[in-house]
């Protein structure tokens, strides 16, 4: 959003009213998806105003403003869409498109008439003497009939400059706290020493891991277990920060139990005295109050798939109904959010779960967004791979735009190679196009056409290929009609917003511009292919190599390491995440004296699977009691999978 470089605060105009003047409420029932044909078309409609409205009339006017403030100069600007004079009165006029019926639109929306307020404010800064009036009008135009409403209003001098000073108090009150955290969290990092004596082969770990940040590069660690790799990879780059290199630090896993050694790792170094904000992503499924009681598994948690693809800004399946009529929280959720964030992280350094459930409940907000919200103010956020590289559901907040000097430290990296090619592949069933059209018997035939044209596709495909799999040239034909059909459920669910099935709708929209950006992006890297089962038929653009896709996520931070116990070998995870073997890596050898190990290997046993059977489960068992009596005390005992483990009762044969 912004950030404080070198004694100057920059921000545009967009995100300074989307920050500071956000109202209403947090409601989920469809307020669009903006896909790249709606933004194509949003773009014409601007065209179009703007080239009708005479040769006076002049569009994409840059704008600037710039003070210096007591502690740094701030600079905000932008382009107001269009100017012009009307009765001796100059205009702003801020233009924006919309599939919605105009009819339903009474009032212009606070964040677009601010931006047209601030851009009036700027222009009579520009000029020699400020205007004593100035004109502002807001212009929305459908984009299936192409009407157009306007709503215009004057505001006098004194009236723009109280309301612009109030946008910078506010403004200042946050970017003062920006400041004075870095301030504090850096003069803590200097002399902050490593939490314990150096393990052999650790302190190059740590080394290499500085240099891959200073010089932006990408690293891969293999570490057997036990050489505090979570440690060696935290503490550089909190002395990073500390030099100016790094903004944000990323700490990515796989499953939560490694979120929580991470979290312990910061709170370590809290002790030798880091004054560092830190905070622990939670699943909307796990922090709503309205999903625990849907969601929860006895002992009241997710389970490990589930945690995994619950990391969403936007609703994935399942999702509660985030609307003023079915939840208290959602109701004015954004009149108080800036005020209950700002009292968390101006009064919190850990902010886990516990925290985050007590501040929201004490400001009556959704934990969930305010937890969004909360991350942007602090130094390190740990959580699901998700969030980073998930083409969906990653943190737009930080990501659309280029990015930042972020650091990434992936753990378990072995781990991101499969979940990359789930993030990155789509798949769509017949039943579900033969589903929604159901649901929506009776809406406009636009949109029925399009399902029926989508599901004669996918019937063609069907036919043409009589096997269980089928690997397919292309699906030009399908992703054509299907590209008209998401635009065809974007103006259907913004002109009938309280439709009751529009949960359902919802999730099969998502489904389809997943499929949609994954056909953009696809190349020589993936494959499709249809699949006949018993009761339906799909169609797959399956990932087969992620590398690009992670690639380019990467270019979102400044570096990138990645480590594991079973990184190896280590060129197959550098063609499969980054696709680059000219990244660094290094090999840290296990601290464990290998004199006190014992190896021993049954010969007479295999856990393959048509060899299992009672005579090899009792081997098995035998070997474990042999073992556990010999020398009595604690055991772990690993078996090649759960099902080997428990389905097959090997505790039967310890009995």
């Amino acid at each position: 959003m912004f950030d404080i470089i070198d004694d100057t605060l920059e921000i545009s105009v967009r995100h300074l009213v989307e920050f500071i003047c956000r109202s209403g409420n947090l409601d989920n029932r469809f307020g669009g998806v903006t896909t790249s044909d709606a933004m194509e078309a949003g773009s014409r409609a601007h065209k179009k105003i703007q080239n009708s409205m005479g040769p006076d009339y002049r569009s994409e006017v840059p704008l600037k403003y710039t003070r210096d403030y007591e502690r740094y100069r701030i600079v905000v600007e932008g382009r107001a869409d269009g100017i012009f004079v009307e009765n001796d009165i100059t205009y702003i006029d801020e233009i924006k498109s919309t599939y919605r019926e105009l009819k339903y639109i009474n009032e212009p929306v606070y964040v677009h008439k601010a931006q047209a307020m601030c851009y009036a404010y700027f222009y009579g800064l520009s000029e020699d003497v400020f205007p004593e009036s100035m004109g502002i009008r807001m212009t929305y135009m459908n984009l299936d009939t192409e009407e157009i409403r306007y709503f215009t209003e004057t505001k006098s001098r004194q009236e723009l400059e109280d309301w612009f000073k109030g946008i910078m108090d506010e403004l200042i009150k946050w970017s003062d706290f920006l400041l004075d955290s870095r301030l504090e969290r850096n003069a803590s990092i200097k002399g902050l020493p490593f939490p314990f004596p150096y393990r052999e082969g650790q302190r190059d770990l740590v080394v290499s891991v500085y240099r891959t940040i200073e010089q932006q590069r990408r690293l891969y660690i293999q570490a057997p277990t036990g050489v505090g790799k979570t440690i060696a990879t935290v503490y550089p780059s909190v002395m990073a920060m500390g030099e100016g290199l790094v903004s944000k630090i990323f700490y990515l896993t796989a499953k939560t139990i490694t979120r929580t050694v991470a979290a312990e790792a910061f709170s370590l170094l809290r002790g030798r005295g880091l004054k560092a904000r830190t905070i622990v992503i939670t699943a909307k499924e796990k922090l709503c109050p309205l999903m625990r009681g849907e969601t929860a598994v006895a002992n009241g948690d997710l389970s490990e798939e589930t945690e995994a693809y619950a990391a969403s800004e936007i609703m994935r399946p399942r999702s509660p109904e985030c609307n003023p009529s079915a939840c208290p929280r959602a109701r004015g959720h954004f009149d108080r959010v800036n005020e209950a964030v700002y009292d968390l992280v101006t009064n919190e350094y850990v902010i886990d779960r516990e925290t985050l459930e007590r501040y929201a409940q004490k400001h009556c907000v959704c934990p969930f967004e305010m937890e969004l919200d909360a991350s942007y103010w602090v130094d390190a956020v740990i959580c699901d791979y998700n969030y980073v590289f998930d083409p969906t559901v990653y943190l737009k907040r930080y990501f659309e735009g280029g990015g930042g000097d972020y650091v990434f430290l992936v753990d378990e990296a072995h781990n991101l190679v499969d979940r990359a090619m789930q993030m990155y592949s789509a798949e769509l069933f017949k039943e579900d196009f033969l589903r929604i059209k159901k649901i929506l018997a009776g809406a406009p035939k636009y949109i029925i056409r399009s399902l029926e044209r989508c599901n004669h596709d996918l019937l063609e495909l069907k036919k043409g290929h009589a096997g269980e799999y089928t690997v397919i040239e292309n699906d030009d034909k399908f992703y054509v009609h299907l590209a008209a059909l998401s635009e065809d459920m974007i103006r259907f669910m913004q002109t009938h917003r309280d439709y009751p099935e529009m949960k359902d709708l919802s999730e099969f929209f998502f489904e389809v511009n997943h499929y949609l950006n994954m056909h953009s992006v696809m190349e020589d890297d993936y494959v499709i292919y249809t699949e006949n089962f018993d009761d339906g038929f799909m169609i797959r653009l399956y990932c087969v190599d992620p590398s690009a896709n992670l690639r380019e996520r990467m270019k979102n931070g400044r570096s990138a390491v990645f480590f594991s116990a079973t990184l190896l070998p280590i060129n197959y995870y550098k063609e499969l995440i980054s696709g680059d073997k000219e990244d660094y890596a290094i090999y840290a050898h296990s601290p464990f004296d290998t004199s006190k190990r014992l190896l021993i290997v049954g010969r007479d046993v295999t856990s393959r699977y048509t060899m299992r059977g009672p005579e090899m489960f009792g081997r098995i068992a035998g070997y474990i009691v042999k073992t556990a009596v010999a020398h009595p005390g604690n055991y772990l005992v690993f078996f090649s999978s759960y099902v080997f483990m428990s389905k097959n009762n090997i505790f039967y044969y310890l009995a």
